[in-house]
């Protein structure tokens, strides 16, 4: 069977201003979520650090050679594998298309690489220059050929970093949390590709998650097929796009089984190969603000969660990846094509971190006391899910008013601290306009709905 790689292209559209580069971040409340980072004073022991498996990086850009891993167990240039990992000079990385210390792919960089590094680690937020995801995340560039076992070997190298990190205490090795792979292969199955499947295992055994970019065309991958989307672990995360307008990119991978969610990678305005800025298109583009909303959560100001982190790495790369799925804003087109049907929201992943930490103090800073934060489907015929949220326990009542205030349907509901979701059934109430009316402890929220 013929091999397709998936990978996206860049588009600079300078029609855009810098400004609206920003929505990206605002659609998956990236700056709330940096909120709650910044609401404590915090001193982080150990920046975490992303590995980009790609096709090398500029490696001269102003704003991304500030932002590379640094091993700090190897002396530049001195032709010795200084820290006996197997590598000689591997310094910010490792080029295993070539078997060189080159992650700048002979100075030429890539054009695929270097934007992905922009959207997970420039700092250029505050001046709105890019769609940075994290400013305090370290950069590790892995350079993979087109084979399988180049492939492997990269995903390898991250393992290994990431096991003598925890074995050494953090002496030696690197702090990697996640890896982005922004591209795959089309049309194979995880059933043909067990060594391939089994690394994702491997590098979530040792705290690391792996996020995947799923092809750019509108095909089912669970019909069709594609690698590594159709692997099975719980430490493997697979991106679909969508854009401004929360809406499915025509040509855009998904599947009910194996493609998890979907990100914004659509008009994100990064650093660019040519040692400028531009927009960089594609679900390439989208898997990206996943990873870097894991590098972004890796440096919350929690005691529990950093031991967790080097007692149960494992179990912590789990929680994170639950917290990245569960968090989702639920998108109506993207029913029935992803297994959570969402959207990455940033803030929804970070509270329900501090919920599953029992972390009061952040808890209070960031939830509301009480809030409708999404309804769906609206329109809706039979049926309304309502998102809500609270900062305590609580009993709610939900009323379905007519625009004559006459009440239709009323029920009450016992919510839990945090995230709740409760269905309504609609049935027998005629199509139209309503007001869905929630009152908990003399607040009260109201949202329009209407049934078709």
């Amino acid at each position: 069977m013929k091999q397709l790689i998936h990978v996206t292209f860049v588009i600079v559209l300078l029609q855009y201003t810098s400004i609206n580069a920003q929505n990206n971040l605002d659609l998956i409340d990236y700056h709330e979520a940096v909120k709650v980072i910044l609401s404590h004073e915090y001193e982080i022991s150990e920046i975490p650090v992303i590995a980009i498996i790609d096709g090398g990086v500029n490696a001269k850009h102003s704003d991304l050679k500030k932002h590379f891993w640094i091993n700090k167990n190897e002396i530049p240039n001195n032709n010795i594998d200084d820290d006996l990992n197997g590598f000689v000079d591997d310094v910010n990385g490792w080029n295993f298309r070539d078997n060189t210390n080159d992650i700048s792919n002979y100075g030429i960089g890539s054009w695929h690489g270097t934007p992905i590094n922009g959207i997970i680690g420039t700092n250029n937020i505050n001046s709105l220059k890019t769609n940075a995801l994290s400013t305090n995340t370290q950069l590790m560039n892995l350079i993979k050929g087109n084979s399988v076992t180049s492939i492997i070997a990269s995903l390898d190298y991250a393992y290994n970093m990431r096991k003598l990190y925890n074995n050494s205490d953090g002496k030696k090795g690197a702090f990697i949390v996640a890896v982005n792979c922004s591209w795959g292969k089309d049309l194979l199955w995880a059933s043909d590709y067990p060594d391939w499947c089994a690394m994702y295992d491997k590098l979530g055994s040792v705290g690391i998650l792996s996020i995947h970019s799923v092809p750019n065309n509108n095909v089912n991958v669970d019909v069709l097929g594609d690698m590594p989307t159709t692997c099975s672990s719980d430490y493997l995360i697979t991106v679909t796009n969508s854009n401004l307008n929360d809406e499915k990119i025509y040509d855009a991978g998904f599947g009910r089984i194996s493609v998890d969610l979907a990100a914004p990678g659509n008009s994100s305005y990064t650093t660019l190969n040519t040692g400028e800025y531009g927009y960089f298109e594609g679900t390439s583009a989208a898997a990206p603000y996943v990873t870097g909303t894991i590098g972004l959560l890796h440096l919350l100001p929690s005691d529990s969660f950093h031991t967790n982190v080097k007692k149960s790495p494992a179990e912590t790369a789990s929680l994170i990846k639950s917290v990245i799925l569960s968090g989702t804003d639920p998108i109506l087109d993207f029913t029935n094509l992803t297994v959570t049907e969402g959207r990455l929201n940033a803030f929804n992943s970070i509270k329900l971190l501090c919920d599953s930490l029992n972390e009061e103090y952040l808890y209070k800073t960031i939830f509301n006391p009480f809030q409708i934060i999404t309804t769906y489907p609206n329109p809706a015929k039979n049926i309304i899910n309502l998102q809500i949220e609270s900062s305590t326990d609580n009993e709610v009542n939900i009323a379905v008013i007519g625009i004559d205030g006459k009440i239709l349907l009323a029920q009450n509901h016992k919510t839990a601290k945090g995230i709740n979701l409760i269905t309504i059934n609609l049935t027998g109430v005629l199509k139209g306009l309503y007001i869905i009316r929630l009152t908990s402890n003399e607040i009260s929220k109201t949202i329009k709905l209407m049934i078709r």
